[in-house]
């Protein structure tokens, strides 16, 4: 109404009406302004943060905690949950999942609050590719997304290792050492006796092993690589025993290597010819942690689920 007074006020006076004219469109430019800046102050949605590799949630003392990577690919199977749950609250690990193409987190959200305080992070390929700060084959932006889903685990793995160096855990790795006595002080990782190979599920690599590794896998991103893979690859090419080869090559192991230790199976998987409630007890008294495979889940699936509702009630 204010403005429509000031308008019929200045009807025949050509340079008041200029002025009018020109303050009410310096307003209207301010407010567009300032609407444009409230739709880009926020960077979050639906808990997955979109900045840049990755910003630490400020609550969390994470700097006391050893850091771990993980990927998951598609909608969240409940069955991982409860690893998610027992990784956020151990005082001794701080977990960042990256997400890529899930479509029902908020969903998984409203049935179990904690995921509200999970560290997710939206995978932007290009975004981790840039983050390594190495030169890669600029076709693996077309490539990755038509990999094969356990190729594109292993091209997160070892991306992992280049863009951050700490360690990387899949998402149904459940760690239930909660005192930190029994995870390894120094790098490891884990050698399964069945596979007679070592395993990519879960390692931690620091200092001169980590550089090792790091100026290794970042040659296997160039053209014509490794990592290049071609569309009837198989599944495996890149996983469990060329994992051990660049541990091999980079005289992390077998080789002496005070800095290195390597595990075995069953502290971190636990034994498969035990019935899940013995495996999962006996881990959690002596064991680091319980690796939740498809098979595992699918024939153990209402206990995994009665756990997860426990704990969530309890809220360990």
């Amino acid at each position: 109404f204010t403005c429509f007074i000031i308008l019929f006020s200045a009807m025949g006076k050509p340079k008041l009406r200029s002025l009018v004219f020109v303050f009410f469109g310096a307003i209207s430019l301010y407010l567009l302004l300032l609407m444009a800046r409230s739709l880009t102050i926020d960077t979050t949605t639906a808990g997955i943060n979109k900045t840049k590799p990755p910003p630490m949630p400020p609550s969390d003392d994470f700097t006391s905690k050893s850091l771990y990577f993980t990927y998951w690919s598609g909608p969240i199977d409940e069955t991982v949950l409860l690893c998610w749950y027992l990784n956020l609250v151990n005082p001794h690990i701080h977990q960042v999942i990256y997400l890529d193409e899930v479509p029902d987190l908020e969903e998984k959200q409203q049935k179990h609050p904690f995921l509200l305080r999970v560290h997710f992070v939206e995978l932007d390929w290009a975004r981790l590719l840039d983050s390594t700060g190495k030169v890669f084959d600029l076709d693996l932006l077309r490539r990755i997304p038509n990999y094969q889903d356990q190729q594109r685990t292993d091209i997160f793995r070892y991306l992992s290792l280049l863009a951050f160096g700490d360690g990387y855990m899949d998402a149904e790795q459940c760690i239930l050492d909660f005192t930190g006595d029994r995870l390894p002080n120094v790098d490891f990782a884990v050698y399964s006796s069945k596979g007679n190979s070592a395993m990519n599920n879960i390692f931690r690599f620091s200092f001169e092993n980590l550089s090792r590794l790091q100026a290794w896998f970042a040659d296997e991103f160039l053209p014509g690589r490794k990592m290049v893979l071609a569309p009837n690859a198989d599944a495996e090419v890149i996983g469990a025993a060329y994992f051990q080869e660049a541990l091999r090559q980079n005289q992390v192991w077998p080789a002496p290597n005070p800095s290195f230790e390597m595990l075995f199976e069953e502290n971190l998987c636990g034994k498969a010819s035990e019935s899940f409630c013995d495996m999962w007890n006996t881990q959690i008294q002596s064991g680091i942690g319980v690796f939740l495979y498809p098979e595992l889940r699918a024939h153990n699936e209402m206990t995994i689920l009665r756990l997860l509702e426990r704990h969530e009630e309890a809220h360990i």
